[in-house]
């Protein structure tokens, strides 16, 4: 079941980062280098990324 979400912060766009794509086809996020994954591991706040969860969970 699909539900809304709504989810807003202001920020300057020079301190946002980007750390990868959303692949619709696949429906899996593609981390763009090592660097981007160590800071979604950082923004999440877990020790690892465990791969599962770059998946889009519908699928």
């Amino acid at each position: 079941m699909l539900y809304p979400t709504i989810a807003r912060s202001v920020v300057p766009r020079s301190a946002l980062c980007q750390v990868g794509w959303y692949d619709p086809e696949n429906g899996i996020t593609l981390l763009d280098d090592s660097q981007a994954k160590e800071a979604l591991v950082s923004w999440l706040d877990v020790e690892d990324l465990d791969p599962k969860e770059l998946r889009f969970s519908g699928m």
